[in-house]
């Protein structure tokens, strides 16, 4: 009788230690799968499919010192996303978005100025050359959703088409 309740005890105890073991194998496996679904910085070609899958162009590059950039486009602009925090030309950390502007009378440093100053989203500035140029930082560190990224996209645009109207840029 003893040893009945012993085995039946025993019997308990491994199905309980299964049931956790199974548990937490599920709950990494789970996260593991969320992981793998976050884009991040370090897969510019997934950044470039995920872009042309909203109907944008995206050509995957390399920049002067061999980092990834995207040739894309938006509102009739061309633009480029740059990539930072790059280890030897890959696993980078953050992404940019740059476009500079060639016009036959550039604003001036009052109207970047002023730009500025009523928007937190970009960066407007003028370029040795004196060309205005407006830019729009992400960090990519961990990862985030597609529909994260896709929604800093949409605003990135729409900081772009706020710039093109305030500088007087036609295309």
């Amino acid at each position: 009788m003893a040893m009945g309740l012993v085995c039946r005890a025993a019997v308990k105890r491994a199905r309980l230690v299964a049931a956790v073991a199974l548990a937490a194998a599920l709950c990494m496996a789970e996260a593991r799968a969320q992981t793998a679904m976050l884009l991040d910085a370090s897969d510019p070609e997934r950044i470039a499919q995920l872009m042309q899958s909203r109907g944008f162009q995206a050509e995957v590059a390399r920049d002067g010192r061999g980092d990834p950039l995207i040739r894309s486009a938006a509102e009739g602009i061309g633009f480029v996303i740059q990539f930072f925090g790059c280890r030897e030309n890959a696993n980078c950390r953050s992404i940019q978005y740059a476009v500079s502007f060639r016009m036959g009378k550039p604003p001036t440093l009052e109207a970047i100025n002023q730009f500025n100053q009523t928007r937190t989203l970009g960066e407007a500035s003028l370029t040795e050359a004196g060309l205005p140029r407006l830019t729009y930082f992400m960090t990519l560190e961990g990862g985030v959703s597609e529909a994260n990224f896709l929604y800093a996209f949409q605003l990135w645009r729409s900081v772009l088409r706020a710039f093109v109207e305030h500088i007087g840029f036609r295309a």
